[in-house]
């Protein structure tokens, strides 16, 4: 493909309607070539990211602690908890939305300083829902337990 149009590119700062020049048939440059493609993949059901221009599944997507975080996820929210302890509930699913959602971030900037405090941000929400799992007795928090720490580990080499 030779060029394309992308909406974030500003082509001109002036009115292109005076000279008659279309935007849209100006060559795109090569660094934004991979986007061109994007609404035909996006049609296709596939999960893309337009910033980096980074098309197919996401780097975290690819990491044993991101799955094992949101398998965390799902089962804290599927998990009925006893009467009396709903706010150990809710701060075990905060925290385990903290521990998807801060891998998710840390993965998009790593090698940054930001990207090492997310990380730690998730390893922190790790130990945070394995202390909810400790206050209450539900089937299954065992294996639960042992995925967090899985978990753990994998951050704190992410980490360092």
């Amino acid at each position: 493909m030779a060029g394309g149009y992308c909406p974030f590119v500003q082509r001109s700062m002036g009115d292109t309607s005076s000279t008659g020049t279309n935007p849209r048939s100006l060559p795109l440059p090569s660094r934004f070539r991979a986007l061109v493609s994007l609404e035909s993949r996006a049609s296709a059901g596939r999960a893309h990211w337009c910033f980096g221009a980074s098309i197919g599944r996401r780097v975290c997507e690819k990491l044993d602690c991101y799955r094992l975080a949101v398998e965390v996820n799902r089962w804290f929210s599927r998990v009925g908890f006893p009467r009396g302890r709903s706010h150990l509930r809710d701060q075990g699913l905060r925290a385990s939305d903290s521990v998807v959602c801060n891998i998710a971030e840390g993965c998009s900037k790593k090698g940054t300083v930001v990207g090492k405090s997310n990380l730690l941000t998730a390893l922190g929400s790790a130990g945070e829902c394995c202390a909810v799992l400790d206050c209450v007795s539900l089937s299954g928090s065992v294996e639960q337990q042992e995925k967090l720490r899985r978990i753990g580990a994998m951050l704190f080499k992410l980490s360092n």
